[in-house]
């Protein structure tokens, strides 16, 4: 799974994202799961003729922001990656 600014240091923030192949199919199932993961686009592309953005584009259209604050237990961590596994990951048949 892909996860823009994983490198970035300090980290304080409470949320972090993921690329999603499939965000609907992940956030029903992170929900379901109980983790308060959401979508949304509170950035904006700013655009001009021959200066196009399709890969920050990409990277808004595929994100999911996982909750990640420091007092969320490790297995809650643990557990919310599986969620994420069964999602992203293909299924061996």
């Amino acid at each position: 799974v892909i996860c823009p600014g994983f490198a970035s240091r300090p980290h304080s923030f409470w949320i972090f994202p993921i690329l999603s192949s499939n965000p609907a199919r992940a956030l029903k199932a992170l929900r379901g799961a109980g983790f308060d993961a959401s979508v949304g686009r509170s950035f904006a592309l700013v655009e001009r003729e021959g200066n196009e953005c399709p890969n920050a584009t990409l990277v808004l259209d595929q994100a999911i922001y996982l909750p990640f604050y420091p007092q969320m237990p490790a297995q809650e961590l643990v557990r919310m990656a599986q969620v994420v596994r069964q999602v992203e990951l293909p299924t061996k048949a």
